[in-house]
């Protein structure tokens, strides 16, 4: 399965969400029980997000509860939150082939970030 930018910044606001600020199950409309769990798995080994894996034998892949989003997670998610910012992320990401790594990620939708305030 690759990874899924759009799906990640979506489950970084469904967790920031969370009304007390500790976890629950997630189910994104549109999305398979699979490809959140996945996704959800590579938050919580990139620190973004802490939680535990749920899954057990006969699942058809990973399953993680989130409990929490780390103080590495907010800052992400405040980069990426905009979604003027994510747009033109995202069109720059796809003038050089779409894919890149989180920090990458990141420092391009901070860059995004600084010319809209005037700062680069």
């Amino acid at each position: 399965m690759t990874r899924d930018m759009d799906l990640i910044r979506e489950l970084l606001l469904a967790v920031e969400a969370f009304p007390t600020g500790y976890g629950e199950a997630l189910v994104i409309v549109g999305r398979s029980e699979t490809e959140v769990g996945y996704h959800l798995k590579l938050l919580l080994e990139a620190g973004y997000i802490e939680g535990h894996d749920v899954a057990t034998h006969g699942h058809d892949g990973p399953r993680v509860l989130p409990s929490r989003m780390t103080w590495e997670g907010h800052d992400f998610l405040d980069a990426i939150r905009d979604e003027g910012v994510w747009k033109k992320v995202q069109e720059k990401l796809l003038a050089v082939g779409g894919q890149t790594t989180l920090v990458i990620l990141k420092e391009l939708a901070l860059s995004v970030t600084r010319s809209h305030l005037g700062l680069a």
